[in-house]
């Protein structure tokens, strides 16, 4: 499928959550109107390097995520967009196809591997990631008790370190890791440590 693309600075965006973030660069503007123009889908893929300002193929990383833009918020004289994006899927970057105005992808859609969801390992890593994430919810301050509860009663391996790894701080290099890994306990096991 081919998508508007939407490059994110120092940002990897998870399925099955939500993100809200700012747009500036007038190709990031573009990318949005684009998707807003069409079916709403959008492909969000993080830069290898933030301080680029018109990335290209090269600049980005090749896993990204397939979302859909819930809604914009224009700011006064258009220059700022407040953007809220539901995460759908993830998605491998297979080439660009325009550059500008804004940069259009081909993606290929991404699934996870099958697991045992069931099995005593798989358990004990989610309930040991939900004890680490309520741990770092009450340290930080900046995760609210609903949000905690989203995730408390999941047996999902692929729900749980997804949404988790969305809503904690980590390195944008170990969160684009953990998007990379298509192996849901493997997932688990990674964020369980960076936790």
């Amino acid at each position: 499928m081919t998508l508007p693309t939407l490059a994110l600075r120092g940002v990897s965006v998870f399925p099955a959550t939500v993100l809200h973030f700012d747009v500036e660069r007038p190709m990031s503007i573009a990318a949005l109107n684009a998707a807003i123009g069409t079916d709403r889908m959008i492909f969000l893929v993080a830069q290898c390097d933030i301080a680029v300002d018109a990335p290209g193929v090269k600049d980005l990383y090749e896993v990204g995520t397939v979302c859909r833009v819930s809604q914009i918020l224009r700011g006064p004289g258009g220059g700022n967009i407040k953007c809220i994006v539901d995460g759908l899927y993830r998605a491998r970057l297979l080439r660009l196809t325009a550059e500008t105005p804004c940069l259009w992808a081909n993606v290929k859609v991404l699934s996870d591997e099958a697991v045992d969801a069931d099995s005593a390992e798989c358990a004990a890593l989610i309930r040991v990631c939900n004890d680490l994430f309520a741990e770092y919810a009450s340290v930080s301050g900046s995760v609210s008790p609903e949000v905690l509860l989203k995730v408390a009663d999941r047996r999902d391996p692929g729900f749980v370190s997804d949404f988790i790894a969305q809503n904690v701080y980590l390195q944008p290099g170990d969160k684009q890791t953990l998007l990379e890994d298509l192996h849901p306990i493997r997932r688990l096991s990674a964020l369980n440590t960076l936790l």
